[in-house]
């Protein structure tokens, strides 16, 4: 199988090309800068944070004080409550300060978030943003009832005709969105730059891949912690990575090759919708 948007390195660890130029059908005459609207967003969230060194007195005035607090009640429990306060009074005090400095520090991130996330100048971002990447789908055809889809870009490795999903650090895929539409007997995936075309007529199947999928990026206005994504199992860990389970795979043949559209499972009945075909289980 072909993953499309999938990065191979089975023969060059260091590929950053992703699968599916063979699809495409339509492209920008100028792409979006990337990196610009990311430079962008991360100097936004800079001013909307608070700084690293205190971020980092929160965190450990928090656990300190989590930690005092386990500590005393698991005292108070073997001596009696009274008698602990009389046995560790300096415990007190340093529960009470770092609770202090946390609550004073969480007050000020919080405020600080609301001040930029309430500017004009966030304002000014999302409308820019939205400018461009309008311009580019107009540029591109797609219509403008055209489905907003998740879909997964992943790097991976093949042996023996079967697809291993490669680590990212936190995560194993990126959830990036895409504009699904059928048009001209083709089912049409956009992205910003381009237009990749799977005829009707070659769609196969949805895959249930009955596995956990670790992902980075949230394109939907509801949170991941939304009650309607709950039968979905999807969750976000520490490290603000989400989990789904399980995911699935729109399956294609063309030209004598299978393609794949890896997707989270929270999406099935829209692309069930679009394509008109059922999930199947998967056996891997």
């Amino acid at each position: 199988m072909i993953p499309l948007w999938g990065v191979n390195l089975t023969q060059n660890k260091k590929n950053e090309i992703a699968n599916g130029r063979e699809l495409i059908v339509a492209t920008v005459a100028k792409k979006i800068d990337i990196q610009e609207v990311q430079d962008r967003a991360e100097d936004l969230e800079a001013k909307a944070s608070l700084p690293l060194v205190w971020r980092i007195i929160q965190w450990v005035c928090g656990l300190a004080a989590v930690i005092v607090a386990i500590g005393f009640m698991r005292g108070a429990a073997k001596v009696g409550v009274e008698q602990a306060f009389e046995n560790a009074p300096a415990l007190i005090w340093i529960f009470a300060a770092c609770l202090i400095v946390y609550i004073v520090l969480k007050i000020w991130g919080n405020r600080r978030n609301h001040a930029v996330m309430t500017s004009g100048e966030v304002q000014q971002f999302d409308a820019d943003v939205q400018e461009v990447v309008g311009a580019a789908y107009e540029e591109l055809g797609v219509p403008e009832d055209a489905v907003r889809l998740d879909a997964f870009v992943f790097r991976y490795k093949e042996k023996d005709g079967k697809i291993s999903v490669r680590s990212m650090g936190f995560f194993d895929f990126i959830n990036v969105e895409v504009r699904a539409y059928i048009k001209d007997g083709d089912l049409c995936f956009a992205d910003t730059e381009s237009v990749y075309a799977l005829p009707m007529t070659s769609l196969k199947g949805i895959q249930t891949v009955k596995k956990t999928a670790l992902f980075h990026g949230w394109n939907k206005e509801l949170p991941p912690t939304d009650k309607s994504f709950k039968p979905y199992r999807v969750a976000v860990n520490q490290y603000e990575s989400i989990y789904c389970k399980p995911y699935h795979i729109l399956e294609a043949e063309i030209g004598g090759q299978t393609w794949g559209v890896y997707f989270p499972g929270y999406e099935l009945p829209a692309y069930e919708a679009l394509t008109g075909l059922q999930a199947s289980e998967k056996g891997e």
